[in-house]
């Protein structure tokens, strides 16, 4: 090689190098910037069809959710119980991303850590910022797993208006929870929530049509104004990522007691709604991939910069704008080792002909 095209050679291979490196940079710079989420609030709308809510093409029951909430955010078009379909084992799958055979009375704990063990453990959180408020009182014990290496002493904060004898609360039902969570919030202001709305999943199991639609309606409604109350909190505006939820569907129409009941592998049963706003979020996105509730655990870990070590579940990464960069990136990468061998070849040719001209005959 030529003292020119060795010349050329290593200012060609200086600015690879260079250009790599500078993206590379930006690609991994600073672990604990990656995300802008700081807060979690899981909100289950408990025992809800996928054909009542995103599956319903008038979106009549969820006008909220699917009107003011859906553009700001990722929907899932198929998301899915893939074990159980009841309420307790439905929760543990979320809060631990791990499929658990649950017993549904209340009386057994996740055998995984929840979330809110992870996040405690690994963060040195104090146990007033990791909360779970409940309708069902069903779900009394998830707030912490029997675990031998996390348990009790990383447990969140639990309530429920069950707890609180008749007539202490003005309300009943869900919006009795959302005085109990608003008093939360207010006072601890919580990193990390699970909400349970149940009056959807009792006014099902009621065998009334009406019941059942209006408790949908009545938390369409409840979970719009816990989304303005984030809105407007600074401790939680532009930080916090919601994801709204079903544990299980119910009985499709001629299944059984169709929406009476549920439990069954049956494709109502299964299929559940999901949308996630937030600021790490893609807005006015549908994803159709098929993910499950043991996906949500891991990602709230991603989400808030913690391990969930035991999780089966996975990251849902294609809602996140930081995957879109990612791939930006690595496009950028790509486009620039393509340019600078396509000029090293350009250039080392051009040198080349020029020598054979320079030749003597």
């Amino acid at each position: 090689m030529g003292h020119k095209s060795r010349w050329v050679f290593t200012i060609l291979l200086c600015v690879l190098i260079l250009s790599v490196i500078n993206v590379r940079d930006i690609a991994y710079a600073n672990p604990a910037t990656k995300y802008q989420t700081k807060n979690v609030f899981l909100v289950v709308m408990d025992g809800v069809r996928y054909s009542e809510t995103f599956g319903d093409p008038t979106h009549q029951f969820i006008p909220h959710i699917w009107n003011d909430l859906r553009p700001l955010g990722t929907i899932y078009t198929n998301f899915r119980n893939d074990f159980i379909t009841v309420t307790v084992p439905g929760h543990t799958a979320m809060l631990t991303g791990v499929w658990q055979n649950i017993k549904n009375d209340g009386t057994e704990r996740p055998h995984h850590p929840t979330v809110f063990e992870y996040y405690r453990k690994e963060t040195g959180a104090p146990i007033n910022k990791t909360w779970v408020v409940v309708q069902h009182m069903n779900l009394i014990r998830t707030d912490y797993s029997d675990h031998p290496d996390y348990g009790e002493r990383y447990k969140a904060r639990i309530d429920s208006p069950g707890l609180h004898k008749p007539g202490e609360l003005e309300h009943a039902g869900d919006v009795a929870t959302l005085d109990i969570l608003e008093a939360v919030m207010r006072r601890d202001h919580p990193s990390l929530v699970m909400v349970n709305f149940g009056m959807t999943d009792s006014m099902g199991h009621s065998g009334s049509w009406s019941a059942y639609t209006n408790a949908i309606r009545d938390a369409d409604m409840l979970i719009y104004y816990l989304w303005l109350k984030i809105q407007n909190d600074p401790v939680y505006k532009e930080k916090t990522t919601i994801f709204i939820t079903n544990d299980h569907g119910r009985h499709l129409d001629g299944i059984k007691t169709g929406f009476q009941a549920h439990g069954d592998d049956c494709e109502g049963c299964r299929h559940v709604m999901m949308l996630v706003i937030g600021p790490d979020t893609e807005v006015n996105t549908v994803v159709d991939a098929t993910r499950q509730l043991i996906d949500i655990a891991p990602t709230i870990g991603a989400l808030m910069g913690f391990g969930t070590p035991l999780a089966k579940g996975n990251v849902m990464s294609e809602m996140l704008t930081e995957s879109r960069q990612q791939q930006t990136r690595q496009m950028y990468i790509t486009v620039i080792i393509s340019t600078i061998i396509v000029l090293g070849g350009l250039t080392s040719a051009i040198i080349f002909l020029k020598r054979r001209k320079t030749k003597p005959v």
